[in-house]
């Protein structure tokens, strides 16, 4: 223990760690309030709403719809919008006055816009108009969505029958009826991957420099030849890179919880992630539930990249070398997706050390989408390998690191 608080000591004192860390805290803070700021309401006394009253506005107004997302409540919002567009002349909401569209609309809009993405054109993409929408249709609804998954998926993975039947079956154990609150966005949601993503950036610089900084100033001569400087040292500054990292993590991500859910509403967590972001993805959970399943499944793809870089750092000797080489790690799956062709670049992001944790290729995106890795007949979803790439690597690139530094 003594060893191990001399270590966590040496890394705390440099001035660049608390950046790193403070940092890394307002970031959580930051990105749970940036989200509110874009949300803008003006109410039928000409009065502009920012923030939080936009989301108090928008709870009033959508308390009709909120619950369950019956085939009843979806025939009424097709009917209500469909006569507020014959009563106005016109066929499309965006030609609706603006009074009308925020008073008559609004309140209807997240049911209408599953309705219509349940409807696309499969061939040309389109969404139909709100008019050629049949309101007796509303009570096929969820079966009309499943209809729109196979089809999608059959496009997307056209040679895996493997594939096809697991996308099916996911979907198919999904709950039904969905549930929504009026509340948090996905605007807001798109936020917890990049603070994810930040905190990692900063927990991989703290921890690049553990094994090179010996290295490169020769103390690492001197400790070796000490009864613990071998074995014990190395696994004692492995964990404190990862006491440092674990606490910073948790700290944040608690943080943005907390922030994020205050502002826009604990209700909210109820909506089911298909009335969020698509009516089509796999996963069964509600926004609270993805909220902590990201945190958790982060916290194991944030240990394997801090394993990795302390590998790094165990075989470069110096300090410029191994941070250059972690920042690369980190920033280069931003890039790799325009880089690569899609099955290339769905096997690279899967085995990259920092792959789940990129930006546009965060395992939040992989989790609403339909990438399979195909391997002749067998077909894997990427989250599910991201996750098992990254459970393999921490004690692969961890034993690495200590037969390294011996």
């Amino acid at each position: 223990m003594r060893l191990l608080g001399l270590e966590l000591k040496r890394v705390l004192k440099t001035r660049l760690t608390w950046i790193l860390l403070l940092g890394a805290v307002i970031c959580s803070v930051l990105f749970a309030y940036i989200p509110t700021t874009f949300m803008y309401y003006t109410d039928n006394n000409g009065q502009t709403l920012e923030g939080v009253s936009v989301i108090r506005c928008y709870k009033e107004i959508r308390e009709e719809i909120s619950g369950e997302v019956t085939p009843e409540k979806i025939q009424y919002a097709i009917e209500t919008v469909q006569e507020i567009l014959r009563e106005n002349g016109v066929k499309d909401i965006y030609e609706l006055p603006s009074d009308v569209y925020k008073e008559k609309y609004l309140p209807y809009a997240p049911l209408i816009k599953s309705v219509l993405e349940v409807n696309v054109n499969p061939v040309t993409g389109m969404e139909p108009e709100i008019m050629d929408l049949n309101p007796g249709n509303a009570k096929d609804f969820y079966e009309d969505s499943l209809e729109k998954l196979i089809s999608l998926i059959k496009m997307e993975q056209p040679n895996s029958d493997m594939a096809q039947k697991d996308a099916i079956e996911k979907f198919s154990n999904v709950p039904k009826p969905f549930y929504y609150y009026s509340g948090i966005t996905a605007d807001a949601m798109d936020y917890q991957p990049l603070l994810l993503f930040i905190i990692m950036l900063c927990c991989s610089i703290i921890a690049a420099p553990i094994f090179s900084s010996d290295y490169q100033t020769e103390a690492d001569s001197i400790l070796r030849c000490t009864k613990y400087g071998r074995n014990r040292l190395a696994v004692t500054k492995i964990l404190s890179a990862f006491l440092i990292s674990g606490v910073a993590f948790t700290i944040c991500a608690l943080i943005w919880i907390l922030v994020t859910n205050s502002l826009f509403g604990w209700e909210s967590l109820q909506t089911s992630i298909q009335m969020l972001f698509s009516i089509n993805i796999l996963v069964p959970w509600t926004v609270g539930q993805m909220q902590w399943i990201l945190i958790i499944v982060s916290g194991i793809l944030l240990s394997a990249m801090l394993s990795f870089v302390l590998f790094l750092s165990s075989i470069c000797k110096t300090q410029v070398a191994s941070l250059t080489g972690t920042l690369v790690t980190c920033i280069l799956p931003i890039f790799l997706p325009a880089i690569l062709p899609g099955s290339i670049g769905s096997w690279v992001h899967s085995i990259w050390p920092s792959g789940g944790l990129a930006l546009q290729n965060s395992i939040l995106y992989d989790f609403a989408g339909f990438d399979y890795l195909n391997i002749g007949s067998f077909s894997i979803w990427v989250p599910y390998a991201v996750i098992i790439v990254a459970i393999i690597q921490i004690p692969l690139f961890l034993s690495l690191t200590v037969y390294s530094y011996n």
